[in-house]
């Protein structure tokens, strides 16, 4: 999804659109590490968790941006909705 903005002209990086997406309350904000998705954004279609087993049995989880999810979010980052948390995430990462 940080690809598909960038070429669209809002450029930003995988962990800065993480953190923009934690601060715009998409993603959870308690385990910067999981990347969880808000119980609401998942209701509504923006994102789809999966879980997973690896060969020694052990569980795991991913989170998935549904097609839905990225109109969404392209969208909103295109007609300036995100301005101001980008601006805020990009002085942070500096």
């Amino acid at each position: 999804l940080a690809e598909i903005l960038t070429q669209n002209g809002f450029v930003i990086g995988r962990n800065q659109l993480f953190q923009l997406l934690r601060e715009e309350k998409y993603l959870s904000s308690f385990n910067h590490s999981l990347n969880v998705p808000m119980t609401q954004m998942v209701k509504r279609g923006l994102f789809r968790i999966t879980h997973n087993l690896t060969r020694d049995g052990r569980g795991y989880s991913q989170t998935w941006v549904t097609p839905k999810g990225q109109k969404h979010i392209i969208n909103k980052a295109l007609r300036g909705k995100f301005d101001d948390t980008y601006q805020k995430v990009m002085v942070s990462t500096l």
